[in-house]
Formats: structure tokens, C-alpha cells, sequence
């Protein structure tokens, strides 16, 4: 293993739950977040943070708050090297010291009462997973909760798996998704490792129990990017993502991630951010290397478009191709656009 753990207070006994923050070069933002949130902390929390190797250590830039807070527990784990955010989230998984853990995003910034809201749902320790609502564009509307017996269930009663994707609205049965942690690491590369981990440990370690859909909101989180020209990291999760149906696994369950994977492409690649993405990706690497980037990409749209393919295609290709020319005319209708808009 090539980690060290650092504990910054030794009251750690079993909790009830671990906020398990995974963390690299973000440490202003990890500090404001932690000020809000360690005030809802109570003894029946651990708060885990991962250091993926930072630059300046986390320990460091945290010390101030920590020291203020030496009733919490709060243990900080250091990589001592990067092994890559996918790899970090499952460290977290490792390193919980729990009934349940909450991998929250370092810039995903709790509301007052979210952890109260967590409380409710997993306090009989009966839930396996539980599935809180966030209201962003990729999020699919929630309007009420459900209570299920199974995974199956579960996921036929979702409608995007940006709704399972997202950790940080998410809160896992430590035991379940330790049992798929060999998974997870296998399947890095599908951007969605907790998801991956999850569900190949309930499969493993056996699916009855409680699955909550809530239609609570935990978080005010800083998603939908739209600036093209920094986004391409982005559309790599979506090509890992949408190939999640790759994975082998039970049939049910595998029938239903790639309706919800479906589910997911029009919220997450319209055709326009399409186009507009592979455009920008024909800017940085030219097109012939820009195939070979998005070859996996363009495997994964057929399985996933289906007969819709027939014109996303086309909108793929010509944003590869031509993209040097697309994104000025785009900048320029924008512009003229918002500035007619602004004189109405």
C-alpha cells in the first residue's frame, strides 16, 4: 500500500457514519466546506479526509481548524503519492471506520441540516443504500420518496444514473460496498468506482434489505461546467460512464443500468455540448489524434444511442473535423446573440 495514515485525534471509536472527503490541491475549498460542516458533527460521526498527496499537505491547511475542534473526530489520511482520484475514492472505502459511509465531494458543500437527514434514514442501521435528491440540470426532478426490498427495485425506480453516480448524494452500507472494492479497482476506468463497488458488493454479498429514494436535498453543489474549453476532462468521465454496460453484471441489474445510462445522455451530452466539446477536443489534439482519444466514446454512443445514432453520428464527426471553425462562429452567435437579448 502506498499510504500513510496521520491521526490528527485519537477519539475514534466505531460510528455510526464516515463523511469520507477525498482531496487534492483543493485546500481553500476543503476549508470552507469543513468550517460549516464540522458544526454538525456529533459523536455518532467520523470525518475522514484522504490527502491525495497535495501539495501542500491538507494536515497543514487544516491545522487552525482542527485545533479549534479537538472534540470532533477527525483523522486525515496522506497518500504519499498520487494514485489518481478514481483509486483515492476507493482508498476512502478502505479507511472508513463505520456502519455507513458519505464520500463527499471536497467542493459539494453540505446544508445545515444534512446530516440530520442522513441520521433519519440509516439510524436502525437497516438501510443498504440511500439515494438523496440534488437539483441540478443533469438531475432528473424527485417529487416523492420511495422505501424498497431490493436492488432491483431500487434501480428500476430511478430515472438517470447521474442520480447513482454523484457519491456525494449518496449514502452507502459500509459492509456492501467493501464486499465490491475488487470490482471497483478493476473497473476504474468507467469513472464510477463507489457505483461499480456498490453494486457488485450487493450482488456479492446478497440484496434484500432497505434501499431509500428520498427527495430530500443534502447539498448545494458547484456542478454543470459549461465552459467548453476547459470541459474535456468532464467528457472523459461521460466516455467511462456510459460504458459502465461493459460490466458483467446480473442480468436484471445490468438491464437496468443501461436504461439509466440512457437516461443519462441527454442530460449530460446534448448535441450541442456535443459538438461543441469534440470541437474544442479538435483544437488542443488535431483530428486524427481526437479520434483516437474519442474512440471508446464513439463504441459506447452506438450501444447507447441505438437508432438515434443515426444522427448523433454525424454531429460527432463533423465536431472533430471541423471544430477550429465551429467554436469561433459559436463564440461570435453567442455574443451577438446575448447582446440582442440584452437590449429587449
Amino acid at each position: 500500500m502506498i499510504a500513510e495514515s496521520k491521526f490528527n485525534q485519537t477519539l475514534s471509536k466505531y460510528k455510526l457514519l464516515t463523511i469520507a472527503i477525498p482531496t487534492y490541491n483543493r485546500n481553500e475549498i476543503l476549508y470552507r466546506n469543513l468550517e460549516e460542516l464540522i458544526l454538525q458533527m456529533s459523536d455518532w460521526v467520523e470525518l475522514l479526509i484522504v490527502d491525495n498527496a497535495s501539495d501542500i499537505p491538507v494536515e497543514y491547511s487544516l491545522k487552525k481548524l482542527i485545533s479549534g475542534n479537538i472534540n470532533r473526530n477527525i483523522r486525515i489520511v496522506r497518500n504519499k503519492e498520487n494514485i489518481g482520484g478514481n483509486a483515492n475514492v476507493l482508498r476512502c472505502i478502505e479507511e472508513a471506520n463505520s456502519d455507513y459511509i458519505w464520500i463527499l465531494g471536497d467542493d459539494d458543500y453540505p446544508l445545515a441540516d444534512a446530516l440530520e437527514k442522513i441520521y433519519l434514514e440509516i439510524k436502525n442501521r437497516e438501510a443498504i443504500w440511500v439515494s438523496f435528491y440534488s437539483p441540478d440540470d443533469c438531475q432528473p426532478s424527485r417529487s416523492k420518496n420511495f422505501h424498497l426490498k431490493t436492488l432491483s427495485d431500487f434501480l428500476s425506480n430511478l430515472e438517470s444514473i447521474s442520480e447513482l453516480v454523484f457519491c456525494s448524494i449518496n449514502i452507502y452500507s459500509l459492509k456492501y460496498i467493501r464486499h465490491g472494492l475488487e470490482f471497483g479497482y478493476t473497473y476504474q476506468d468507467k469513472m464510477a468506482p463507489h457505483l461499480i463497488s456498490m453494486i457488485s458488493g450487493i450482488e456479492k454479498y446478497g440484496e434484500k434489505g432497505s434501499y431509500v429514494i428520498s427527495k430530500e436535498v443534502l447539498l448545494n453543489s458547484i456542478a454543470n461546467n459549461q465552459d467548453y474549453s476547459t470541459s474535456w476532462p468532464l467528457y472523459k468521465a461521460y466516455i467511462g460512464i456510459m460504458s459502465i454496460y461493459k460490466i458483467p453484471f446480473t442480468h436484471p441489474n445490468s438491464m437496468q443500468l443501461n436504461r439509466l445510462i440512457r437516461g443519462a445522455r441527454s442530460r449530460w451530452l446534448s448535441n450541442k455540448d456535443m459538438l461543441l466539446g469534440f470541437s474544442n477536443l479538435n483544437l488542443r489534439y488535431g483530428a486524427i489524434d481526437s479520434f483516437k482519444i474519442s474512440s471508446d466514446f464513439f463504441i459506447s454512443l452506438i450501444a447507447i444511442d441505438r437508432y438515434k445514432f443515426l444522427w448523433t453520428f454525424p454531429i460527432y464527426i463533423i465536431g472533430i473535423i471541423f471544430g477550429k471553425k465551429i467554436l469561433p462562429l459559436y463564440k461570435l452567435f453567442k455574443y451577438y446573440y446575448i447582446k440582442y437579448n440584452s437590449k429587449q
